[in-house]
């Protein structure tokens, strides 16, 4: 909820955590709602309804990012590595089951959604990885 009255921009709100958050914490979607959160009879924040409001609609990703290229990015994060071919499997670019764990939490972290991890350490490559999370219907 802004402190001013001025309503902002999805761009402008990205800008400014980017200043202040790593990347892969920054929210891939934002829901604006009006300048008062709405509370319960004890003056709480009221997560039900919270709950109940409307997510945006589309593809994951204010700014058209793809599915594989976010799992690209937040794999070569993980990994420390400077770039990452979707061409490549998770364990040919050095990835464990430790890191594994790492990669997921990022994922949840930006997408709120979850990765199988069988599907993370398969011989699949990324891209492969990719087309099956679009496909999974709890990957918007």
């Amino acid at each position: 909820v802004a402190e001013s009255s001025r309503e902002f921009t999805t761009d402008e709100v990205r800008r400014h955590l980017t200043v202040t958050l790593p990347d892969f914490m920054i929210p891939a979607r934002f829901v604006f709602l009006s300048r008062k959160l709405p509370r319960n009879m004890n003056g709480k924040i009221d997560r039900q309804t919270l709950k109940s409001h409307p997510l945006p609609g589309g593809a994951i990703g204010v700014h058209s990012v793809s599915l594989q290229q976010a799992l690209v990015e937040i794999v070569a994060e993980t990994l420390r590595l400077g770039s990452v071919s979707p061409d490549h499997t998770f364990l040919q670019l050095g990835g464990d089951s430790l890191l594994s764990i790492q990669v997921l939490m990022h994922f949840r972290q930006r997408f709120g959604a979850e990765i199988p991890i069988q599907l993370l350490l398969s011989s699949k490559t990324l891209a492969d990885i990719a087309t099956e999370l679009g496909e999974l219907p709890y990957v918007q």
